[in-house]
């Protein structure tokens, strides 16, 4: 499986570039870069959906304009 665009760390409408990868059932792989003064900025790591919190989880599904099945 390859990595799918999802957009800027900063919302739709940010600078820069998200990419993430599903590597399992519950775990992602993400990277994010965006520009920084007269460089780019990076953040990449490792997100297992099952070891966060609920709420944590419906938030960043929301944000991220997932469709949530939770109540």
């Amino acid at each position: 499986d390859n990595f799918k665009e999802i957009g800027s760390l900063f919302g739709r409408e940010g600078s820069g570039a998200g990419f993430v990868k599903q590597t399992d059932k519950e775990s992602f792989t993400y990277a994010f870069a965006w520009p920084e003064g007269d460089t780019w900025a990076t953040l990449t790591g490792y997100l297992n959906f099952d070891e966060q919190p609920e709420e944590y989880v419906r938030r960043v599904l929301q944000d991220g304009g997932f469709r949530s099945d939770w109540g």
